[in-house]
C-alpha cells in the first residue's frame, strides 16, 4: 500500500490529461458556490437567494458565529451556509520563510483573502495567470464584528497546484467573514518537475509556518491583531494528505522502512528519510495544535500513515469522491475513513464526482481535462462546489461555534445534495 503512495503524487496530472492537480474558474465571487438545497431557515440554511436564518447561538467565538453586525451595516448572524455571506473579498499576497531541517532557506509565497467591505478595486490575479473580477487586490479589512476576531482557514493545494486552485471554497469562506490563508508549496507548484522526496515533511512545516507569520503580522498591517485562534484547515489531494499531517495523523516510519529493507522503494529515497535528523522529524509527527477542524478532501498518499491517522482527535469533515481516478477510494478514501476515530468525525462521498471535483480545474478550462471530474457524467461543478462549500462551512461552524442547528446537514437529516452519502463518528 506504501509503494502506491510514492507513485500516486506523481500521478496526479497524468491519467485525466490535466496539465496540473488542479486549476482555477473566473466565476464572480458570489457566484462561487451558491446554490438551493430547498433546506429551512432553522438550521442555517436559506430556501433561496441569500436568505439568512435570524436565531443566535449565545455561546460562540469567531466573526462567523458573533454578535450582530451593526457596526458594518449587514444582516444580523447567523448567515444562512448555503449561500454566499455578506462580506466582499479583499486578496493580498506575502511571503513566509524559514530554515528546513536540511538547512535549506525556504521562501513560501502565501496569498490572504479577506472580508471587506468595498465595492470596488483593482481585481485580483490568481497565480499571476488567471484574472478575477470583483475580488479586490489590497482592500481595506472590514471592520470587527462587536469586537471580534476573524475565524481563519488555511488551505493546501494539490500536487502541482497552487494557492488559489479552489477559490470557490477559499472565496466563500471570506464571504462569511472568514479569513483565509493559502501558500505556495514551494517545489510542488505547477511549474515544478517531479516530485522531491523532501517535499513528504516539508509540506506540513509549510502550513505551521505560515500560521506563525499570519499570527503575528506587525503591528501597522491591516491584518495585525484581527485573526482569531479558531482555525480550521483544508487542502484537496497532496493538500489533503498536507492537512492529515498537520491535523495529528502518525507517519507510518517502520512500515516505510520495512519496504525499504524489503528493496520495494527506491533505495535514493530510502537513503533521504534515513537521515537521523529526518527520521526524527517522521517520527516526530507534524501536529500543530492550533487547527481545531480538519477537512481533508480526497486525500492522496495516505498509505504514507495507514493506523497513524487513528491519530487524529480534532473533528475531521473527509470529502471523497466515487470516481476518483488519481486518488481511489479503494486505496485512499475507504481506508483513511476506517482509521479516522475522531470523535464528531463525518466522511461525505460523492457518487458522480471525481478528483478535480474538488477543485475549480474542470469550471476553469472546460476541455482541458476529461475526465476525473470534468466533462459527462460528472457532478457539475456548480452543484458540487455549492454542497461542497455548504457541509463544509456547516461543519466549522457547528463544532467551532456550538451552532446545533446545522447538526442536520451534517447527518444526513436534512439533504444538501442528492449525491452525497454521509457517515458519521458519533
Amino acid at each position: 500500500m506504501i509503494v502506491a503512495a510514492w507513485g500516486v503524487m506523481a500521478g496526479c496530472s497524468d491519467d485525466s490529461g490535466a496539465a496540473s492537480d488542479t486549476g482555477a474558474t473566473s466565476n464572480g465571487a458570489a457566484d462561487a458556490g451558491a446554490g438551493d438545497s430547498g433546506s429551512t431557515e432553522d438550521s442555517g440554511v436559506a430556501d433561496s437567494g441569500a436568505g439568512v436564518d435570524s436565531g443566535g447561538v449565545e455561546d460562540s467565538g469567531g466573526a462567523d458565529a458573533g454578535e450582530d453586525v451593526v457596526d458594518n451595516g449587514l444582516p444580523p448572524r447567523p448567515w444562512a451556509v448555503d449561500s454566499p455571506g455578506f462580506y466582499n473579498v479583499g486578496f493580498r499576497s506575502l511571503t513566509a520563510s524559514y530554515t528546513t531541517i536540511d538547512d535549506v532557506e525556504r521562501e513560501l509565497r502565501v496569498v490572504v483573502w479577506y472580508p471587506t467591505l468595498d465595492t470596488e478595486g483593482e481585481d485580483a490575479l490568481y497565480g499571476g495567470l488567471l484574472p478575477r473580477a470583483g475580488v479586490f487586490t489590497d482592500a481595506t479589512v472590514a471592520p470587527a464584528e462587536g469586537g471580534a476576531p476573524f475565524p481563519v482557514m488555511v488551505f493546501s493545494h494539490g500536487n502541482s497546484g497552487f494557492a488559489e486552485q479552489s477559490y470557490f471554497l477559499t472565496e466563500y469562506f471570506t464571504t462569511h467573514g472568514w479569513v483565509v490563508v493559502s501558500l505556495d508549496h514551494t517545489g510542488n507548484t505547477f511549474d515544478a518537475t517531479g516530485i522531491d522526496p523532501a517535499i513528504f515533511y516539508l509540506r506540513p512545516v509549510d502550513v505551521s509556518v505560515v500560521l506563525d507569520t499570519v499570527l503575528a503580522l506587525p503591528e501597522g498591517d491591516p491584518l495585525s491583531g484581527r485573526l482569531g485562534d479558531d482555525i480550521v484547515m483544508a487542502g484537496h489531494s497532496f493538500g489533503g494528505y498536507t492537512t492529515l499531517l498537520a491535523s495529528g495523523a502518525g507517519f507510518a516510519v517502520d512500515d516505510l522502512f520495512a519496504l525499504c529493507d524489503a528493496d520495494v522503494i527506491d533505495e535514493d529515497n530510502c537513503a533521504h528519510y534515513r537521515e537521523p535528523e529526518r527520521e526524527a522529524q517522521l517520527r516526530m509527527g507534524f501536529l500543530d495544535e492550533r487547527i481545531d477542524v480538519a477537512i481533508p478532501m480526497s486525500p492522496g498518499a495516505t498509505q504514507l500513515m495507514g493506523p497513524g491517522i487513528g491519530d487524529i482527535t480534532i473533528p475531521t469533515l473527509l470529502l471523497t469522491a466515487a470516481l476518483d481516478e488519481t486518488t481511489p477510494n479503494v486505496t485512499e478514501g475507504d481506508p483513511t475513513w476506517q482509521a479516522l476515530m475522531a470523535q464528531g468525525s463525518v466522511r461525505v462521498d460523492f457518487a458522480t464526482a471525481g478528483h478535480f471535483t474538488f477543485s475549480n480545474a474542470c469550471d476553469a478550462f472546460p476541455g482541458l481535462i476529461d475526465g476525473d471530474g470534468c466533462g459527462d457524467g460528472f457532478l457539475p461543478a456548480e452543484e458540487a462546489h455549492a454542497a461542497i462549500n455548504t457541509f463544509s462551512l456547516a461543519f466549522a461552524r457547528f463544532h467551532l461555534f456550538g451552532e446545533a442547528e446545522l447538526e442536520p446537514l451534517l447527518n444526513g437529516e436534512q439533504e444538501v445534495s442528492s449525491d452525497a452519502t454521509i457517515s458519521a463518528r458519533p
